[in-house]
């Protein structure tokens, strides 16, 4: 049964570039917090396999509003050039998915995370605040997409 608590956000990301310089921008997660706004910290914890399941990563992210969400992500699946699954373990708890497909005019990336904030003041605040989580949660997204449009050599209007 879902609460207060439970989020479920869908992002995607159509990128002028091809599905393999997309794919190993998302797949390089220790580089995100060079060119993604809002991922402050990324700590090794454990590297997985050649393709990246185990790999494990404490993350600290913050949005615009004035809170930190610190949390552990463990790659569980990885098809090549085609989903990273990972689980997520501390003040956010579920399931991240990143697929990536080519398109006409490059590469459209889709994010599904499925999460519950085991943080008290966010479990607090979700009933009465759910729309402004969610639109922060939407701008740590967009500051992604600026971010790797510019690792891509891609002006963010595109």
């Amino acid at each position: 049964m879902a609460t207060a608590s439970d989020f479920e956000f869908t992002t995607v990301w159509e990128l002028p570039a091809p599905v393999e310089r997309v794919w190993d921008e998302l797949l390089d997660v220790d580089a995100w917090p060079t060119w993604w706004r809002g991922f402050e910290r990324v700590d090794f914890v454990r590297d997985g396999d050649a393709h990246g399941v185990g790999n494990v990563r404490d993350l600290v992210t913050r949005g615009r509003l004035p809170y930190r969400l610190h949390y552990r992500v463990e790659v569980v699946r990885v098809e090549p050039l085609r989903l990273i699954e990972a689980r997520s373990t501390g003040e956010l708890e579920g399931v991240g998915r990143w697929t990536t497909e080519p398109t006409d005019r490059g590469t459209r990336a889709v994010y599904l995370w499925q999460v519950r904030t085991t943080n008290r003041l966010l479990r607090a605040l979700s009933p009465i605040a759910r729309g402004t989580l969610t639109r922060n949660h939407d701008q740590v997204m967009e500051w992604g997409r600026e971010g790797i449009l510019a690792r891509l050599g891609v002006p963010a209007a595109s």
